[in-house]
C-alpha cells in the first residue's frame, strides 16, 4: 500500500509539472514538444483515473459547473451527429483534432485535477512565460523598426517567427493580465509589496507588446480589463484616487489607440470582417438556421470567399455565426449556455475573476474562433483550475468553521 501510495504521488506530480509545461508551450505555435507534454499529461491523467477509480467519485450535483461540463462535450459531439448529413466532409477529420479539447477536457472538468493543482501556480506560469516572451520580442526592435510607418506588421512577422500568431498570443497576453490581478489582490491582503511591484512591471510589459501587436481587439480588451482592475483596486481605498487613476489610464488608453495604425477610421472603414460577416449571414439564410455541418461549412464559405477575391479563409470570424451556420439554432443556443453556465460555475468569491476570463474569451472569439484564434485548451485549463480552486477554498473554508 505504501508503494502504491508513492507510485501515485509520483503519477499525479508528473502530471501537475507537464501540465504547467504544457501551460508555457501553449503560449507558442503549435509543435511537436507541445503534443509530447500533452501525451504526458493525457497518460498520467488517466493513471490516476483508472487506479484511484475516480468515477466512482463522481457525483451528480445537478450544478451549473457540471452542466457546463456536458454542455461543451455535447458541443464536440455535434459534428459527429451532422456528419451523415454532410455534403462535403473533407475537413471533418481536421476538426476533430482540433476540437477534441472540449472532449478531453469536458471529462477532466467531471473528474477534476488531483489535490497538487494550485492556480496560483499556474497564475505564475502564465506571467513569467508572458513576461520573458514579451521582453525577448521587444528585444528584438530595432530603431528601424520603431520609426516605421509599418512598425505594428513587422512587430507581427517578429511574433510568428519566434512564438505565435498574434490573436492566440494576445489572448495569452491577457489571461496573464487577470492572473497578475488574482496575485495582486492576493498579495495586497498579505501586504506583500515585491510581488505587487513585480506583476506591475509584468502588466506594463504585456501591455506594450498588445500596442505593438496587429491585433486590435486584444489592445482592447487590455484596456477594458485594466479599467476594471483599477476601479475594483482602489474603490474601497478612496473613491477620489479611484476617480483620478482610472481617469489618467482612459487618457493614457485613447492616446494609444490613436498611435495604433489599424485602429485608424481608415483601417477600420476596410474591415474584411463586415463582408466575411454578410457572407456568413446569408449562408445561415440559405441553410434555414439548420446548419450544414462543420467541414460542408468551412467548404461553403472558402468558396464564397474565393468569389470575392479573399483567398486562404474559411471562418466566419465570429463564434456564434460559425456555431449558427455549423449547426443552427442548436449550435446558438449552445454557445451561448457555455458563456451562462460558465458564469455560474463558481461562487461569489470566484465570480470576479471567473467573469473576467468569460469576457475575455468572449471579446475575443466576437472577432474569431476557438480554433484559429484562441486555443481551447487554454480556455479550458483556464476555467477548470478556477472552478477547481473555488471548490478547495469552500472545503478547506468548511473544515476551519467545523
Amino acid at each position: 500500500m505504501n508503494s502504491e501510495s508513492k507510485f501515485m504521488k509520483a503519477v499525479k506530480l508528473v502530471n501537475l509539472i507537464s501540465m504547467l509545461c504544457l501551460v508555457v508551450e501553449l503560449a507558442f505555435l503549435i509543435n511537436n514538444l507541445q503534443r509530447i507534454t500533452f501525451a504526458i499529461a493525457i497518460f498520467t491523467y488517466l493513471t490516476e483515473v483508472i487506479v484511484e477509480k475516480k468515477w466512482r467519485q463522481l457525483r451528480w450535483e445537478n450544478s451549473f459547473r457540471q452542466w457546463f461540463f456536458i454542455v461543451i462535450i455535447f458541443y464536440f459531439l455535434l459534428q459527429f451527429l451532422y456528419f451523415p448529413f454532410e455534403k462535403n466532409t473533407a475537413l471533418f477529420g481536421t476538426y476533430i483534432e482540433e476540437r477534441i479539447p472540449f472532449l478531453i477536457f469536458g471529462i477532466v472538468g467531471l473528474l477534476g485535477f488531483n489535490s497538487y493543482f494550485k492556480l496560483k501556480y499556474f497564475a505564475w506560469t502564465f506571467i513569467i512565460t508572458s513576461f520573458l516572451i514579451g521582453v525577448f520580442l521587444l528585444s528584438k526592435m530595432t530603431p528601424e523598426i520603431w520609426n516605421s510607418e509599418n512598425r505594428n506588421s513587422l512587430f507581427g512577422l517578429i511574433r510568428i517567427q519566434y512564438v505565435n500568431q498574434h490573436m492566440k498570443l494576445n489572448y495569452y497576453f491577457n489571461l496573464s493580465l487577470i492572473f497578475s490581478y488574482y496575485l495582486l489582490v492576493h498579495y495586497a491582503r498579505k501586504r506583500v509589496l515585491w510581488p505587487r511591484f513585480a506583476l506591475i512591471i509584468v502588466a506594463a510589459v504585456i501591455v506594450v507588446n498588445l500596442f505593438l501587436s496587429e491585433g486590435r481587439v486584444g489592445l482592447i480588451t487590455s484596456f477594458v480589463l485594466l479599467t476594471m482592475f483599477i476601479i475594483r483596486y482602489f474603490w474601497h481605498k478612496s473613491r477620489i484616487l479611484t476617480f483620478v487613476s482610472t481617469s489618467l489610464f482612459i487618457l493614457l488608453a485613447i492616446a494609444l489607440v490613436k498611435g495604433n495604425p489599424r485602429l485608424s477610421e481608415e483601417n477600420l472603414k476596410r474591415e474584411p470582417r463586415l463582408v466575411i460577416w454578410k457572407i456568413a449571414v446569408d449562408e445561415i439564410v440559405k441553410s434555414d438556421f439548420a446548419g450544414v455541418g462543420v467541414s460542408t461549412a468551412a467548404n461553403n464559405m472558402t468558396i464564397e470567399f474565393a468569389k470575392r477575391g479573399m483567398f486562404n479563409n474559411k471562418h466566419t470570424h465570429n463564434v456564434f455565426l460559425q456555431s449558427t451556420l455549423e449547426y443552427g439554432v442548436i449550435g446558438l443556443l449552445v454557445t451561448f449556455a457555455m458563456f451562462i453556465l460558465g458564469y455560474y460555475s463558481v461562487s461569489h468569491s470566484f465570480s470576479l475573476i471567473m467573469s473576467f476570463l468569460l469576457m475575455t474569451t468572449l471579446m475575443q472569439l466576437m472577432m474569431g474562433s476557438f480554433e484559429r484564434d484562441l486555443n481551447p485548451t487554454v480556455f479550458l485549463i483556464c476555467f477548470i483550475l478556477i472552478v477547481q480552486q473555488d471548490l478547495a477554498d469552500k472545503k478547506k473554508l468548511a473544515v476551519t468553521v467545523e
